[in-house]
């Protein structure tokens, strides 16, 4: 099972809310397992939580601005996810680059990642859609 086999399951059940590289562990056989759900909640269906929990450049705009979500945020952190698989670096942030926490927030909130040569259209077109 891959990472993006289990979420569509996962979502239904639990808000991971903080999904980041780190926390990813890669197998030989080319799978992908979530290894820290510290922040991982159940969401009652029909409901919605409000919450500023997870990783700055992870998270997504609606939780930045602390307003209600459900599992938009889990998403979004997969497009950056996926996206710092392929490009070797978070969509907000530069490979050691020392920044202000507010400046990535806001860079999250206003900019438009930019995509390099290694992504495939396909590749862009998932980040792009989940974000």
């Amino acid at each position: 099972m891959s990472i993006t086999d289990c979420l569509p399951y996962t979502v239904d059940v639990v808000n991971i809310c903080d999904i980041r590289f780190i926390e990813c562990t890669s197998f030989f056989s080319g799978h992908v397992r979530i290894s820290d759900l510290g922040l991982a909640m159940e969401i009652p269906e029909g409901e919605m939580v409000r919450g500023r929990v997870g990783t700055v450049g992870y998270m997504a705009p609606e939780v930045i601005d602390n307003e209600k979500y459900t599992y938009g945020p889990d998403w979004f952190s997969l497009g950056c996810l996926i996206y710092e698989m392929i490009e070797g670096q978070a969509p907000f942030r530069a490979r050691k680059e020392k920044v202000k926490r507010e400046e990535v927030e806001r860079r999250v909130k206003e900019d438009q990642e930019k995509y390099s040569s290694k992504f495939s259209d396909e590749a862009k077109a998932i980040c792009q859609a989940v974000s």
